[in-house]
């Protein structure tokens, strides 16, 4: 099941970066769930086209700490402070599927500026730990998700939502007969 929430949340954010926007706010309160399981993703209220400035002053974050990505968090990870792109959001989406499997965030602190520096320094923890249960192929997928340098995660939603249909084969099909 949260394979297939996160699918749909990857084709959606693939449909908003294919417009050049980046949501920079993926989190489950930005995820609703229709009564068939159809996901809708909202609140595009901090969302920025892909050639916008990302951080409206220096120093600012934005976005919410318990899912913010590295380059997020900390705008100095970017060459040249350059803008977020999809990666960001596909980090957030891995922390969202992290949560799901585990029931809880990968990162939790007393601060949102120290969950901020977690998501810049701490290891990937390793989903496992909190759930055996998860098949080995979504951790992976996990892992991908949320590594630190943006170019080590996959470089687009397409490629995440290959990955994870690879493994919901019935539930991607019948999804593309309803559409």
């Amino acid at each position: 099941r949260a394979a297939w929430i996160a699918y749909q949340v990857a084709q959606g954010l693939g449909a908003a970066h294919a417009n050049d926007i980046v949501h920079r706010d993926t989190k489950p309160s930005n995820i609703l769930l229709t009564e068939d399981e159809t996901v809708k993703l909202i609140d595009f209220g901090v969302a920025r086209g892909i050639t916008a400035r990302t951080f409206t002053r220096t120093g600012a974050m934005i976005g919410s700490a318990p899912y913010m990505s590295p380059e997020q968090a900390e705008p100095g990870l970017l060459p040249q402070r350059s803008d977020l792109g999809p990666q960001s959001d596909i980090y957030s989406l891995g922390i969202v599927l992290y949560e799901m499997l585990a029931g809880r965030v990968p990162y939790a602190a007393d601060s949102p500026v120290a969950v901020a520096r977690m998501h810049v320094e701490s290891p990937v923890p390793d989903v496992h730990e909190a759930n055996p249960d998860v098949p080995h192929w979504l951790a992976d997928i996990i892992q991908k998700c949320l590594q630190k340098n943006p170019g080590d995660r996959y470089q687009t939603t397409s490629e995440l939502s290959a990955d994870l249909a690879e493994h919901l084969p019935d539930l991607v099909d019948q999804h593309a007969r309803l559409v």
